[in-house]
């Protein structure tokens, strides 16, 4: 199975490698994948020497570091993780802001919050959702602070969409399969919307942020 064919989401393990970057993470660093799907950024953090762990609600593997769970009710004890990395999951989790107030919460007070995610361009058109997640950047960047972090970086990586798009498209999978939760109720055309996709690193409140 290849890398291409099980990360769902631009840039795939380039961009988990690119977060990890980011946060300069100690090699014993305990990191929580929220919304880890089938597992991939978990290995791949373990081959690397952190210690993670993965949260999904359609969890099915059979390891000990993985678990079947809400993201907006963490079966996790407070401040046990170094890290929180989420790749495209914090948008359609149905409760964006409770996943970042739980994330916040199992985090130790010097945690990172690292997102792959999607917003979209507030020259375009706008999709319409009934779960108040954010939409433009100016959303995620309130809703991330309001939550009661300190953004660090963000980077914007939507160059990235199109050779995923095609990829999985060759693959065989649809547009609407591609997109999930990323589409509007009624919304059919996943081209009404220009999209695009960041990346951003987040530090608790109250730890150095000027970097």
């Amino acid at each position: 199975m290849t890398v291409g064919e099980t990360c769902l989401h631009p840039g795939g393990l380039d961009f988990t490698a690119k977060l990890v970057e980011y946060a300069n993470l100690s090699r014993k660093a305990e990191i929580l994948d929220a919304g880890c799907g089938a597992g991939e950024t978990v290995i791949w953090l373990n081959e690397h020497g952190y210690k993670a762990k993965g949260l999904d609600k359609n969890q099915e593997l059979d390891a000990p570091w993985f678990m079947k769970g809400s993201l907006q009710d963490m079966p996790y004890t407070d401040s046990c993780f170094d890290a929180v990395i989420s790749e495209c999951t914090a948008f359609i989790c149905g409760n964006t802001k409770a996943m970042l107030q739980e994330s916040f919460r199992v985090l130790r007070e010097d945690g990172q919050l690292l997102l792959a995610d999607v917003y979209f361009e507030e020259e375009k058109p706008l999709p319409k959702f009934n779960d108040n997640r954010p939409v433009t950047m100016n959303d995620w960047r309130m809703m991330i602070e309001n939550c009661g972090f300190a953004i660090i970086k963000t980077e914007d990586v939507s160059a990235a969409w199109k050779p995923f798009v095609i990829e999985q498209l060759w693959a065989g999978r649809t547009l609407e399969e591609l997109w999930g939760g990323c589409l509007a109720e009624g919304q059919t055309n996943p081209a009404t919307y220009k999209p695009g996709y960041f990346l951003l690193r987040a530090k608790k409140k109250g730890v150095d942020s000027n970097e």
